[in-house]
C-alpha cells in the first residue's frame, strides 16, 4: 500500500481493484468507481477462504475499505502505525514487533560480516548497540564494513557515530536502502503539530524526557504535549 514509502500511498480504490484481479476470471470488467469496486469486492469475498496481505499501510482508513465481508477470510496488515482504530472499531488483533534482541544483532553482523566480526566479538556488540538493533541498520553497516575488508572492525566505529551514522548507513543512494530517507517516510506522515514536536525533541539534550519536559520545549500545555507524545508513539518515533 506504499503507506511509507518514496512515493504517494496506493488508494482504497486502486487497491481494491489490484485484489479483484486476484478474485475474477481473466478478462473480466472491473468498474472505474472506487465505491463499486469496493462494493464488487467485499460480495466477491463473502464465501471464499482468502488469505488477505495489505503490506505497508498509513493508516485504518486506507485499510478499512478493503477488509472483507466474508467469515473465512484472513487479513494480514502491516504498518508502522499502531492502526488503534481498527483495533478498537474492526476487532483486529495488534502484534508488535520489537528491534532484534542484542544477541540476535551480534549473530547477523558476524555472518555477514565474517571472519573479521568473529574475531572482535567487542567491536560486534558496540557496533549493534549504535545500530539500534534496527535489522535495516544492522544489514547497512555490514555491508559499509565489508565493504573495506582491510579497516579494522572497531575502526568502522568511528565512522558511524551519532553525527555521521544516518549519512553514512545507506547504499549507494539507493532511497530504498537509506537508513536516513526510510526514517524519514515516518516523519513525512506527521501532522504539522507531531512533526515540529519531533523536530524540537532532536534538540532536547538527553535521550529521555517526559510530557513536562515536552511541554517546556513546545510552549505549550501538559495536555497538548500528551497527545503529541501518543501520537508520535503510535508512529513509532517514541518508545516509552
Amino acid at each position: 500500500l506504499r503507506g511509507y514509502d518514496a512515493g504517494p500511498p496506493v488508494d482504497a480504490g486502486e487497491a481494491a481493484g489490484l485484489l479483484l484481479r486476484s478474485v475474477m476470471p481473466a478478462g473480466a470488467s472491473i468498474p472505474s468507481d472506487e465505491r463499486a469496486r469496493i462494493s464488487l469486492f467485499r460480495s466477491l469475498t463473502v464465501d471464499r477462504r482468502l488469505l488477505i496481505v495489505l503490506d505497508n499501510a498509513s493508516s485504518p482508513a486506507q485499510v478499512r475499505p478493503l477488509l472483507p465481508s466474508g467469515p473465512g477470510c484472513v487479513v494480514i496488515v502491516t504498518s508502522r502505525d499502531a492502526m488503534s482504530g481498527l483495533v478498537a472499531r474492526d476487532g483486529v488483533k495488534r502484534v508488535y514487533l520489537d528491534v532484534l534482541s542484542a544477541e540476535a544483532s551480534t549473530q547477523l553482523l558476524t555472518a555477514l560480516v565474517g571472519d573479521e566480526a568473529a574475531a572482535d566479538a567487542e567491536a560486534v556488540d558496540e557496533l549493534a548497540r549504535r545500530c539500534a538493533y534496527l535489522p535495516l541498520a544492522l544489514r547497512l553497516a555490514a555491508e559499509y564494513a565489508a565493504g573495506r575488508p582491510d579497516v579494522p572492525l572497531a575502526e568502522h566505529l568511528a565512522d558511524l557515530d551519532a553525527a555521521t551514522a544516518l549519512d553514512r548507513l545507506d547504499a549507494g543512494g539507493d532511497e530504498q536502502a537509506s537508513l536516513r530517507s526510510v526514517l524519514a517516510w515516518s516523519y513525512q506522515r506527521l501532522a504539522p503539530a507531531a512533526a515540529r514536536a519531533f523536530r524540537l525533541l532532536g534538540a532536547h539534550p538527553g535521550r529521555e524526557y517526559d510530557a513536562y519536559s515536552v511541554a517546556a520545549l513546545l510552549d505549550g500545555s501538559l495536555t497538548e504535549a500528551r497527545t503529541l507524545i501518543r501520537t508520535l508513539q503510535q508512529a513509532h518515533l517514541l518508545m516509552e
